[in-house]
């Protein structure tokens, strides 16, 4: 079988599989002590099976080609519970089709019962091997498929059915992979099973940032026309205490229309651009399942230079990605505290950090042997922060600011999440209110605000320009995320220092290269309005 020669020529060290799978249930989940099979041989077992389906069924290749292309949670994933009962071809469901290739009619069962998140991935391998999902010629029947199990064990790598090889945790696989593993993106709703009826448990996201139907979201206007605008606030205004850039995109005002500016709706601050110190590496890889810095990486070639710069700097790295968290609040005139907004940042630490300098040694292999190149990183002074523009340059936008009604201030507190229990924090901020005197709010019927309108620049010409008040904003995070700190931006803030214009780094989005930043030390964000 053709597979058997792919998969031991091809195995080139890496970090595209991990040992730790992050089971969001025990091996043996409550009330099936008893369970013939275990999370992990379960996981095993599927695999077994799947390799079988895939290496005889190019319907059902293209089955999950197709499924993992459609990235319902944002990834090449796709969910056994969710797809199981779909036809696959000629009445065939893929649970029908798996069936065909099990010893015992009943293995199936018991694997939907221990694995209610059993998912299927393709992982995406083009750093190093041309191998992802919309890059698989699923007309080949030649695919392997392993589990990614509790244990750090080394991956076992099955082909129709038979155990072909091994992986260790840290290894790449050089050929086409099929990877079993339990969803991170899913949960249930609830623990409760229905017996003999696995299919009925209902499911959810474990934050809306993973569902691809939110995915419509509101977008900025061109980028020229908010170009225009932020460039035009700083040379209206430039920077000055006294008066404030964002009244003329929020309000339309300016020294020649100095009153009565009405809100404009569709202004919303956007997070621009976000980074974070190395420094914080210590802080943010502590937990099993976060990325780290290996101590080296070896990969076996005669070629002088065998890797790109971002092979190396990508493989440097264990599996996975940050999930920072970004809980923005503002205060309310009248007191009601509003829930945070919440902004999931999911992100490799090859897109928030770069190396400034790779440590290269080639050992000669001799006659019979490829060089052996190592690669590493020889102090963390080497690792530098590097600028991630959400959305590729669009930005996280963020919900409506009327300081009419809410505080001048925008709080952000950042976490790096990690899986734990999850409770409830206080946090409490200092927030600035501008004097009510210098807005009127017109009433229409039903007591719908008709419009807003302020009624000078800045503060206004009120002796009492402010007030400020000490509130708390109740956040619910887990135990062992880790706390980044919080910043603060002000309505009054300038956007633009100077008129610098745009720049670009590398292959990054044009940027203001000058605009106004918030940072603690930890974290820097420049943050922006921009007209939807």
């Amino acid at each position: 079988m053709r597979i058997k020669h792919l998969l031991f020529p091809l195995l080139i060290s890496g970090v595209v599989l991990s040992g730790c799978q992050k089971d969001h249930s025990n091996p043996v989940e409550p009330g099936h002590e008893n369970a013939a099979l275990s999370a992990d041989s379960a996981r095993t077992e599927f695999s077994k099976i799947l390799s079988k389906a895939v290496y005889n069924e190019p319907d059902l290749r293209n089955f999950i080609k197709v499924k993992a292309l459609e990235q319902f949670d944002n990834d090449y994933d796709v969910f056994y519970p969710f797809v199981k009962d779909e036809i696959v071809s000629e009445g065939q469901t893929f649970r029908t089709i798996l069936e065909k290739y099990c010893d015992d009619p009943n293995t199936l069962n018991k694997i939907e019962e221990e694995l209610p998140l059993l998912n299927i991935l393709l992982p995406d391998l083009t750093a190093f091997f041309e191998f992802s999902a919309d890059k698989w010629n699923s007309e080949e029947k030649e695919i392997a498929v392993t589990a990614l199990n509790r244990n750090n064990d080394p991956h076992v790598i099955y082909g129709n059915g038979e155990r072909m090889s091994t992986l260790e945790p840290n290894e790449i696989p050089g050929f086409p992979i099929l990877v079993v593993k339990n969803s991170e993106r899913l949960k249930k709703k609830n623990d409760i099973k229905v017996k003999g009826a696995p299919e009925k448990l209902d499911y959810e996201f474990v934050d809306n940032a993973f569902d691809k139907r939110l995915n419509t979201k509101a977008t900025p206007a061109t980028s020229t026309d908010n170009e225009g605008m932020i460039v035009g606030a700083w040379q209206e205004f430039g920077v000055d205490p006294q008066y404030w850039q964002r009244d003329y995109i929020y309000y339309g005002m300016s020294h020649s229309n100095p009153k009565d500016g009405q809100l404009n709706p569709q202004i919303r601050e956007h997070i621009e651009m976000i980074k974070f110190e190395p420094s914080i590496l210590y802080t943010i890889s502590d937990q099993t399942g976060d990325p780290f810095l290996k101590d080296n990486h070896q990969h076996k070639s005669d070629d002088k230079n065998p890797l790109s710069y971002d092979q190396i700097s990508r493989a440097l790295w264990t599996d996975g990605n940050f999930e920072f968290r970004i809980y923005v609040s503002k205060g309310k005139r009248d007191g009601n505290s509003a829930a945070a907004q919440s902004i999931v940042m999911n992100v490799h630490p090859t897109e928030i950090f770069r190396f400034r300098k790779i440590k290269h040694k080639i050992k000669g292999g001799g006659w019979f042997h490829r060089d052996r190149h190592t690669y590493w990183i020889e102090s963390r002074d080497d690792i530098e922060s590097k600028w991630y523009f959400p959305y590729n340059g669009a930005g996280y936008p963020l919900e409506k600011w009327d300081v009419a009604q809410e505080a001048m201030n925008l709080n952000f507190q950042i976490f790096e999440r990690d899986d734990s229990e999850t409770i409830e924090k206080s946090y409490s901020y200092k927030n600035t209110y501008a004097n009510s005197t210098n807005f009127k709010i017109d009433i229409g019927l039903g007591n719908i605000i008709k419009q807003i309108v302020k009624l000078d620049l800045g503060f206004g010409y009120s002796s009492n320009k402010s007030t400020e008040k000490t509130e708390s904003t109740k956040i619910v995070t887990t135990k062992t995320s880790d706390d980044l700190g919080s910043l603060t931006l002000y309505f009054s803030d300038p956007i633009l220092r100077t008129s610098s214009g745009k720049k670009k780094i590398d292959n990054s989005p044009w940027f203001f290269s000058d605009a106004y930043t918030i940072s603690n030390g930890a974290v820097t964000m420049q943050v922006l309005p921009k007209k939807l």
